[in-house]
């Protein structure tokens, strides 16, 4: 039996997102894209390529909720039938370009809900559902999980405070949980 990839992708609507999806099509995959609005260009590419394409509507801004359609949609799979896993981070926000001051708060809040807070939940849904694979099924695939950066995570711009909050603190989750996933048999 040909064993698929599994492949998770947040924000492919646009840019780098919409980018990785059409790479990622291929006939040993299966992607679930998970973004604003499905682009029913990807799922045509996704037919000609002989992919798997799964495409939610999705608020990100709503991470729990995320979080729980992604274990509901992930118990329904067959890991006997995937050669690997992995989760991509790549949702974002970026808000009103400003001192903070002059954020709306509600701006805050949903760069902070979809660029750290979604991540967070999203990954922890992957992992205990992949865990599970692993142990209860014996299930060997490699699991990964990338979160998608950037250099503002690690450098100060002024009128860029949430965004550059957002991606430092992606990135020391990011470090934190590699950490914790190195100490485990079998980590992602």
């Amino acid at each position: 039996m040909n064993r698929r990839h599994l492949t998770i992708l947040t924000g492919a609507s646009r840019g780098l997102g919409r980018s990785m999806a059409e790479q990622l099509l291929g006939p040993d995959r299966l992607l679930l894209t998970i973004e604003r609005r499905p682009d029913p260009t990807l799922a045509t590419l996704a037919v000609r390529s002989g992919a798997h394409l799964e495409q939610w509507s999705q608020d990100l801004a709503e991470p729990a909720e995320a979080a729980e359609r992604l274990a509901r949609w992930l118990d329904t799979l067959a890991p006997a039938t995937l050669a690997s896993a992995t989760l991509i981070n790549n949702a974002a926000v970026l808000p009103p370009i400003g001192p903070l001051q002059s954020s709306p708060a509600e701006a805050l809040s949903r760069a902070l809900r979809v660029g750290l807070e979604a991540p967070m939940h999203l990954t922890a849904t992957f992992l205990r559902a992949t865990d599970h694979w692993v142990q209860a099924q014996d299930w060997d695939g490699p699991r990964r999980v990338l979160n998608i950066s950037s250099g503002l995570g690690r450098y100060a711009m002024a009128g860029q405070s949430i965004y550059c909050a957002v991606k430092a603190g992606l990135d020391h989750f990011s470090r934190c949980t590699a950490l914790d996933e190195a100490r485990r048999p079998r980590g992602a």
